[in-house]
This record gives structure tokens, sequence and C-alpha cells, in this order.
């Protein structure tokens, strides 16, 4: 007895599924290839390919496990094994929104400093800036901490518009200078096709695409290891800034300066147009002389060979940061924001800033402390316009 006279039903069913593939293969080469296809331009859903804004957050309702990189191990702070991220419904960073009727809502944006990824949950200078807050006020105060690895100011724009002024805030904190000058020293513009760093994010509805989709779906989690590993390989066998550097490595500084100037102004006056205040908040590097020196293994962001690749030298980044954060005062005082001075307060060390630039727990109380009377003005300043 041959399989077909074994199994009758499932060859039947198998021999029409395979003929409906064909058919439909048949009929979207028709579609694609020829004139007919035209009748469905005047339906956007047809194009080959969709855009998007793209939205930096953290999914809903996770949580994540961290192992931290072996800078963060040497600091002299006391370090755990593993570090949870855990976010709530609407993807921020728990422990946040305590209270249900909040008489003041603080929502943070930055970076990976304001996200403070390899500190205890509730030792993040956000949580400790919002508790202090409401021991000092005798208010209380609910914390969005929509902070994301990587992100610049116009990634937080976006999240801003699309998560952030639907809640109402009445403050929102923003801090961000290398991100933006990582990027744009490396593509020239805020505007670029990285991956990483792209603002539009294009889905493509093609076979690639949906390779792309099963791969993700079914080993993203390897992939992305994968893709980790490959990156670090190629640091630890030096690139070059030609081929590294998208951008070639020419130094724009001006240019730098009047994008990165736009684009805090921009953020500053979408905040006030909605009815919340801003503030903006230097950020803390140690100098190339006190910051640790290293190959850029084990989590250093600014070690010489990773700067290299930007097409800094040590001295030239340190020199670029500073003056971006001569430009988030500027916008400050131009723009009438809130301003929280970390830069300039002095007495930064390794033991608070563990790679020169990520805070440890020391840090980000220092960071809370630093914070705590600024913003306290603001929101006095709020509760007296409230009466």
């Amino acid at each position: 007895m041959n399989r077909f006279e074994r199994h009758p039903r499932l060859m039947v069913a198998g021999i029409l599924g395979v003929f409906l593939l064909l058919c439909l293969g048949a009929l979207e080469s028709i579609l694609r290839f020829t004139s007919l296809g035209d009748v469905l331009v005047n339906d956007p859903w047809s194009f080959a390919t969709l855009r998007h804004l793209e939205l930096r957050e953290y999914p809903p309702n996770t949580t994540f496990r961290f192992s931290p990189p072996s800078i963060r191990r040497s600091s002299g702070d006391p370090v755990s094994d593993v570090y949870l991220l855990e976010t709530d419904e609407q993807g921020f960073i728990q422990p946040g929104r305590m209270h249900r009727d909040p008489d003041i809502t603080i929502a943070f944006l930055g970076g990976s400093t304001t996200e403070c990824l390899y500190v205890e949950a509730q030792e993040r200078f956000p949580v400790l800036l919002g508790r202090a807050l409401e021991a000092q006020l005798g208010l209380k105060i609910n914390i969005i901490n929509a902070a994301r690895s990587g992100s610049n100011t116009q990634h937080m724009q976006l999240v801003l518009q699309g998560k952030i002024l639907p809640l109402k805030p009445d403050i929102v904190v923003l801090m961000e200078n290398v991100n933006d000058l990582g990027v744009l020293s490396r593509y020239g513009s805020y505007w670029n096709d990285d991956p990483t760093y792209r603002l539009v994010r294009e889905e493509s509805r093609s076979i690639g695409a949906g390779i792309r989709f099963l791969r993700d779906g079914l080993f993203g989690y390897s992939y992305r290891l994968l893709r980790h590993a490959g990156a670090q390989i190629s640091t630890a066998f030096g690139l070059s800034s030609a081929q590294a550097q998208p951008n070639g490595g020419a130094v724009k500084n001006e240019d730098w300066a009047r994008q990165y100037e736009a684009s805090l102004t921009q953020f500053v006056h979408t905040a006030k147009s909605w009815g919340a205040r801003p503030v903006l908040m230097t950020q803390v590097v140690l100098s190339s002389g006190d910051r640790r020196r290293d190959d850029g293994a084990g989590g250093n962001y600014l070690a010489d060979a990773l700067l290299a690749r930007q097409g800094f030298s040590a001295q030239s980044f340190d020199d670029m940061h500073s003056y971006f954060n001569e430009i988030v005062r500027y916008v400050a005082v131009r723009h009438q924001a809130g301003l929280v001075e970390l830069s300039r307060a002095g007495g930064w060390n390794e033991t608070m800033l563990y790679d020169g630039l990520h805070f440890s727990t020391p840090g980000a109380r220092r960071v809370s402390a630093l914070a705590v009377p600024v913003l306290a003005t603001e929101i006095l300043r709020i509760r007296q316009e409230q009466q």
C-alpha cells in the first residue's frame, strides 16, 4: 500500500495546498509586474514599504535582567550579580507612578545616564529624587522614567509627544549630551539610516522582511547575542575611523552645535506649549585624565579605541562635551527652562561614575541631592499658580 492509499485525505489536502500556493504566487507575479496591479495604487496599505517614526521605548510589562560589565565591578561601589529593569503597562521604568491621584508628576527623559541600568531600582536617581521631594514638600509625587539607552534629544522629542504629554506631566526633565554628540559626530545629522539611531523606520513588505520577522521571532536573542559579539570583535581588532565612521571623520563642530541647540529648543518649547515645565540637566563626564584607561572592553564607552571610531581623541571629546553642556546652559537661560547643574558641581570621581560617564549608586544619590533644590522650586511655583 502506497502513501496515497494509506493517507488519502492528507495527501489530497497537501496537493490542494501546494496548488493554492502556486496560484497565489502566480497572481502576485501578475499584479506586481504588470499594469493590472495599478488598480491598487490608491490603497496605501498595498505599497511595498511603510514608514513609521521610531519610538524608543522598553516593551510594556516586561522584566529584563542584566549582568554588569567588568568596569562596573571595579568601581569600588558594591555591585549585584544581576540588575533588574522592570516596566509598567506603558513601558516606563519601574518603580514610578505610585499614587493614583498625585499632586505632582515629573517625567524624566534621556539615555543610559537617566536609565541608571546598573543601579538597584530603588536607588536610581529619578526614584530617589521623587522620594526626597515628597519628604521635603509633603506632596504625593509620581515619577515617570522614560529613558532608554542610546537615545538622543530627537528620540526623546518623539517619546515626549507620543507618550509623555498625554499623561499631563507638571515637569519634564531632560539629560542628554553624549548621545547627541555621538550621532552628530558619526553621521553629521540626527536623520540617518543607522538601525540604532534612525528616526524613521521602514517596514518593507518583502520576502527579506518576512525572513527577518521570523528570525527575530524564533531566534531574536541569539541573533542579538551574535551581533553584539561581532561588534566586540570589531572593536578588539581596532577598526579605523574611516571604516567605522560613515561621516568620514569630518569634524563640523559649528553645525553639530546648531543642530543640538535646535533640538534642545524644540524640546523645551514642546513641553511649554502643553503646559509642562521643562528642566534641563548638564551631563557629567570625568576628564580624560581622571577616568580609567583601557581598550574599551567591559563596558567602557569612553575608552580611547571607541572614541577614535567617532573621530575623537580623548581631549577633543572632553572639549566637545563641555561645549555641548554650554549649549544646555544657554538654551535653559534663553528659553527660561529650569537647569540642574551637575557638571559644574565638582567633586565627581570614579566611585560615582564607574566608567567616567554612568552613575553608580553614590553617583545616583549625588544627582538626586543636586536636583532637589531646583525641582522643589519649580514645584512650589506650580502650587502657587494652582491656588
